[in-house]
């Protein structure tokens, strides 16, 4: 079987079904293919899947594919996927902006920490504190504290990494990139 063809009949018949997932048994009709065979070729290649089950009104509607991967470092659950973002992301940082009522106060840096940023283990590739300490060692960070709210309500943020506007662009021209913000 070809993992191309099956992503694209799957990424089809969910569009077609407007749904998150596809059927395997219907996947497998599509394909031409007995739905054991299909079943097997997901067992044996599970790193190109993220296979489940669905239930509409109470009724289990069997072997359901909600994923299907070209490859294994395509896939957010794969070791693969992982080592791809840390030397993909070596010279990349998450950056936070500070909004206070709609008005971007500034912009600050904060590490990642395993219980507080689970989502695709970015406590791992994100804003480890190996690059923060990097960044700051290029002395475009410094401590602030922003101030949240305004006319006698105002509650204090101190932050141990904001960066300032020259400070983006130095690490722009020191190579880092960044996800986009509002300037």
């Amino acid at each position: 079987m070809d993992i191309q063809e099956i992503k694209r009949r799957f990424d089809l018949l969910k569009m077609a079904n407007n749904e998150r997932y596809c059927l395997l048994s219907e996947l497998a009709k599509e394909l031409k293919v007995r739905k054991t065979d299909l079943m097997q070729f997901v067992i044996d290649n599970p790193k190109l899947f993220r296979k489940g089950s669905v239930e509409k009104k109470g009724k289990n509607m069997g072997a359901c594919l909600f994923d299907v991967y070209l490859l294994p470092e395509d896939n957010p659950k794969t070791e693969e996927w992982l080592q791809k973002q840390i030397v993909e992301k070596a010279k990349y940082i998450y950056i936070s902006e500070f909004n206070n009522y709609g008005c971007i106060e500034g912009y600050f840096v904060v590490i990642d920490k395993e219980d507080s940023s689970n989502k695709n283990k970015e406590w791992l590739w994100r804003n480890t504190e190996q690059k923060v300490k990097a960044i700051e060692s290029l002395g475009v960070t410094h401590k602030r504290t922003f101030c949240f709210g305004g006319y006698g309500d105002c509650t204090e943020r101190p932050v141990e990494y904001a960066i300032s506007s020259d400070g983006l662009q130095k690490l722009k021209q020191a190579g880092w990139t960044f996800n986009e913000l509002n300037q």
